[in-house]
């Protein structure tokens, strides 16, 4: 089964704001979503406090990630700060389409289903349990 991470990349300031990496692998790379905050539904399971219910959180899609950061922690190179692994695991797509990618994810705290869809350019990340 392919695997997934969410990695917390922690930023400079001068850099860009810290966030989450969601990284699900695709072949021989790692498609990748910048996550600025996380669904209602995975703070609970990781632990962490929620600002309420929020099921669908903004995703930008960036570039795919080579596969080593499946299992990497540390400093990233050009000073462009360190990435913590929150959780990983294994996920099943249930659905794949260019703009729609639905999955089941198994992961140490993370399980349950979600869906990244885009519409007109903007990726939306929707999670439940």
């Amino acid at each position: 089964m392919p695997r997934f991470v969410l990695l917390r990349h922690e930023c400079p300031s001068t850099y860009k704001p810290s966030h989450w990496d969601l990284m699900l692998e695709l072949a021989e790379s790692l498609a990748t979503w910048e996550l600025a905050e996380l669904p209602s539904s995975w703070c609970k399971q990781l632990g962490m406090p929620t600002a309420g219910g929020i099921a669908e959180v903004p995703a930008v899609r960036l570039a795919d990630h080579r596969l080593a950061y499946l299992d990497y922690e540390g400093p990233l190179s050009g000073d462009r700060g360190t990435v913590h692994q929150q959780d990983g695991g294994t996920y099943q797509s249930l659905e794949y389409q260019e703009d729609l990618l639905r999955f089941s994810i198994a992961g140490n705290k993370l399980n349950g289903k979600a869906t990244l869809s885009e519409n007109q350019q903007i990726w939306r990340l929707s999670a439940n349990q």
